[in-house]
């Protein structure tokens, strides 16, 4: 009789381990959408992303991406996923985006970096890896 609640309570226990994940592995987008993971590679640290998405010249949307807090900076090293939903695109045309840093929100400072970025999407669940790199506001780029 000693030995059932023993096992009983190994068994609560793995139950509880099996929930157990790490936030941090790269996450697989979710049907119908993908994923720009933007890295900062640069110098400058900034609050958040804003993309405006194009196709044939027309704009389809604008997305965007901001810390909490005023005090969290995007540093180097880090980065911030935007997602997509492909209900917003027709597919298998190619897309433009255009990326803009938020460096400061209350005084709402952005910097747009002057090379879009073009992709032809699929219908394919995909994350995308861009870095922002640059040693000052006005030397930023997307690779």
């Amino acid at each position: 009789m000693k030995k059932f609640p023993f096992w009983f309570l190994i068994f609560i226990m793995s139950f509880q381990l099996m929930g157990c994940s790490n936030s941090e592995e790269t996450s697989i987008p979710d049907e119908n959408t993908f994923i720009i993971n933007f890295i900062n590679k640069s110098e400058i640290e900034f609050q958040g992303v804003e993309v405006s998405y194009f196709q044939n010249d027309i704009l389809r949307g604008t997305a965007n991406i901001e810390n909490a807090s005023e005090k969290e900076k995007v540093k180097n090293g880090d980065s911030i996923p935007l997602e997509f939903n492909m209900n917003n695109f027709n597919l298998d045309e190619e897309a433009k985006f255009d990326v803009t840093i938020i460096t400061d929100k209350r005084t709402e400072e952005k910097i747009t970096i002057s090379t879009p970025i073009s992709t032809k999407l699929s219908t394919l669940k995909s994350t995308y890896y861009i870095e922002i790199s640059g040693e000052s506001k006005e030397s930023l780029t997307l690779n």
